[in-house]
């Protein structure tokens, strides 16, 4: 943080001191802890907000577009994409000047005072930025893009604040915990006495208890944890934050399983790569050349031996976004079944099955939701291959993702021979094989050493 004293007042009562200084965020070597994209199909920021010294970036997300990090080359730019914005503030202080660099910085909006061109002049705490793309004054034509920030200078005036600081830390910056495992959140220090309220930025992956700070793991992916005090008249405001990243539990006893689908071959047509493999799994998107396009492609996995198992189950996490018709995104309810299928067939047979029991969103977002299991019954003690069938029109590509999958079922090798240790510890696992380590209120997964049984508690 660079600061520029251009005045200096002092009080008789108070020995404060009226003065200026400038914060840069610099988002070409700092995302401020937030992923960093390359990949088109990868999920936006859901909220968040950065900080430099004294001054607070809020990020607001506008339902059907976002905010990301990204990485062309070795070019990183924060953008922002259209009617999507921030918050510029800081605390008992008055903003008087902000400078962006970058692509497209003119389309900004101010809630207040006076911007054009990169450039934000006027007396506030807190200026809303928003993305809104730019008029021509002749025609009234609307050009609507992609804000790309390099850098954000805010110039600021205050009165010297002799408070003590909050000083607010965790033990770590982040942590790393299995879905199915216990979290305990850290301990979190701090000198101020007022009241501290915990939030989490991403609750589909982990809740936390205002009060108290404790986390509740729900989902796979990462989310940030905040703890913030506001100011009063002995301390300062003070927040601090951890990452926790919640990675997937591979199933106990799964007959066959695929985390990200590296194992499937991807059939696509010659002129386009269809379905994709990356880190958020099978990745499948009929928008090419900045248009839809009509096509159908195959993620194929390899042959899978269940000639032993019977009451066979396939598992599977997807996310569906970007499903849009001239720009604006269909209700879900208006999805056609065509566009997204899950297959089957024994091997050596040429035709698939197509099968039952996919589960839309309610609403389309990069949000991962583990889909209803579906029944592989008809495939038991068999050598099967598994398959999703994407398919896009001129009218309607949107995105279609699929991660963690795998098959359950009872082993009949399984249990022959089973000897009861009656010493052996008790484990509990729910119906989608996760390791559960309190159980209560459902039909659960008991073993004990070899012995596996379902009970109802």
């Amino acid at each position: 943080m660079k600061k520029l004293l251009l005045s200096a007042v002092v009080a008789l009562a108070g020995f404060s001191v009226a003065n200026a200084d400038e914060v840069t965020f610099d988002f070409t070597t700092n995302s401020y802890g937030f992923p960093v994209e390359s990949d088109t199909s990868g999920p936006y920021i859901e909220s968040g907000s950065m900080t430099e010294g004294v001054v607070t970036v809020t990020l607001n997300k506008n339902t059907g577009s976002g905010l990301r990090f990204w990485l062309s080359g070795t070019n990183q730019t924060f953008r922002v994409m259209n009617k999507s914005g921030i918050t510029v503030s800081v605390e008992g202080c008055t903003i008087t000047e902000m400078k962006l660099t970058g692509t497209n910085t003119g389309y900004f909006s101010a809630s207040e005072g006076e911007y054009t061109s990169g450039t934000w002049t006027g007396n506030a705490e807190s200026i809303e930025l928003t993305n809104v793309g730019t008029t021509n004054a002749s025609t009234g034509k609307v050009t609507t893009g992609t804000i790309q920030i390099k850098t954000l200078v805010v110039t600021y005036s205050n009165t010297a604040d002799n408070r003590k600081d909050a000083e607010l830390s965790f033990p770590e910056e982040s942590y790393t915990v299995t879905l199915g495992e216990e979290f305990t959140a850290p301990v979190l220090s701090k000198a101020t006495n007022a009241e501290v309220t915990y939030s989490s930025d991403k609750t589909s992956v982990a809740t936390v208890d205002a009060a108290t700070g404790a986390v509740t793991v729900v989902g796979v992916g990462t989310a940030r944890i905040t703890a913030a005090a506001a100011a009063n008249d002995e301390f300062k405001a003070g927040s601090a934050s951890y990452l926790l990243t919640v990675n997937w539990a591979a199933p106990v006893k799964a007959a066959w399983q695929s985390e990200l689908g590296a194992e499937f071959t991807l059939e696509n047509p010659e002129e386009y790569a269809i379905w994709k493999q990356n880190n958020y799994g099978l990745v499948g998107s009929g928008f090419y050349n900045s248009v839809p396009n009509a096509a159908t492609a195959i993620a194929v996995s390899p042959v899978i031996d269940l000639t032993t198992y019977k009451d066979l189950q396939l598992h599977f996490s997807n996310a569906f976004n970007q499903y849009k018709e001239d720009n604006v995104m269909i209700d879900p309810d208006n999805f056609d079944p065509a566009w997204a299928q899950v297959l089957a067939r024994v091997e050596g047979d040429t035709e698939w099955t197509v099968l039952n029991g996919l589960d839309l969103p309610e609403a389309f977002s990069w949000n991962f939701y583990e889909n209803t299991p579906i029944d592989l019954s008809a495939f038991n003690a068999r050598n099967i291959q598994i398959a999703f069938r994407y398919t896009s029109t001129e009218a309607v590509a949107g995105t279609w993702e699929v991660q963690h999958i795998y098959i359950t079922g009872l082993d009949n090798n399984a249990v022959e021979n089973i000897v009861v240790d009656e010493n052996a510890p008790v484990e509990f696992f729910n119906l989608q094989g996760i390791r559960v380590a309190n159980p209560e209120n459902g039909i659960f997964i008991r073993r004990q050493g070899n012995k596996v049984s379902k009970v109802i508690l």
